[in-house]
């Protein structure tokens, strides 16, 4: 072979050579690309999902409690309660009374009207549905009644209660109304509406400074928050509170029945004080004093 076949024979095998390291290059940078593209597909995919989820839950990762039916062990307990227990326990402890006011009498169907306003996420008005729901039972009966809980987001999370919404409520004496504005379900920065209320009830509301609960006892009595502290309810369930009711020691005892006793004797003085079964009793007489 001459010396000029042999560096042409040296020209093209350095020619394969360079073909070969550039496809493998471009075979590299191929695979790489692949790789991100997949990396930055799976990125997205997560995004996506927590957008989805953010969207369905209203962005709260917090629990919602749904409303279920009152065990009947539960509604013994708060609305059973012995005339002796009631009646030494009168006006309980470290109760919050409704305050008189002046005004037009509130009336619906020809009974005086007892107006609740509040909202499922409410920790106070948790508290203050089992005296009211107590003290009502004593003039009529529920039904529909369920439980719930307060927002597990806000003070005294996932306080044991119930809710007003769905129920109805029978009386000879009083007309009952409830308004539960707002479900315990946040969507974005606030609660899923509920109920509406009535201009005149939103009006009234907005009059008592806009907080729940809010409770007007015939146009003659008002109480706005709960009637004793909340704290008592920390970490009960239902049947650990209605089972505590009967034991007039027990500070919830003191408290729930206290506050429903006081409930009741307000009820009374809108009702003429009937029926005497209710009205004229030890612990009705009781808390009406003071």
């Amino acid at each position: 072979m001459t010396a000029t076949a042999t560096t042409r024979a040296r020209q093209q095998q350095q020619s394969a050579e360079q073909r070969q390291a550039l496809l493998a290059q471009q075979r590299q940078r191929s695979r790489a690309r692949r790789i991100v593209l997949a990396a930055i597909g799976t990125v997205l995919a997560v995004v996506a999902t927590l957008v989805v989820v953010g969207a369905t839950t209203g962005g709260s990762s917090a629990p919602v409690a749904r409303p279920n039916k009152v065990p009947p062990v539960v509604l013994t307990g708060l609305t059973s309660i012995s005339d002796a227990t009631l009646a030494s326990i009168g006006r309980g402890t470290s109760v919050n009374p409704p305050r008189a006011i002046s005004g037009e009498p509130r009336m619906l169907d020809g009974k005086p009207q007892v107006l609740y306003l509040g909202a499922e996420y409410c920790p106070f008005c948790a508290v203050q549905r089992w005296p009211l729901i107590q003290a009502l039972s004593r003039f009529g009966h529920f039904m529909g009644l369920q439980t719930t809980r307060s927002a597990a987001d806000d003070v005294h999370p996932n306080t044991a209660t119930f809710t007003f919404h769905g129920a109805t409520y029978m009386s000879d004496y009083i007309a009952f109304t409830a308004r539960e504005l707002y479900t315990n379900e946040r969507v974005g920065g606030s609660y899923r509406p509920l109920d509406k209320a009535r201009p005149e009830e939103a009006a009234l509301l907005q009059h008592y400074g806009g907080s729940f609960p809010l409770l007007d006892l015939g146009g003659r009595f008002v109480q706005v928050g709960a009637s004793y502290d909340a704290n008592l309810l920390r970490g009960l369930e239902w049947e650990q509170i209605a089972g505590a009711l009967g034991d007039s020691k027990s500070p919830l005892a003191q408290s729930i029945d206290g506050s429903a006793n006081v409930l009741t004797a307000a009820i009374c003085t809108l009702t003429g004080q009937q029926p005497a079964a209710v009205c004229d009793t030890p612990a009705v007489r009781a808390a009406s004093r003071g």
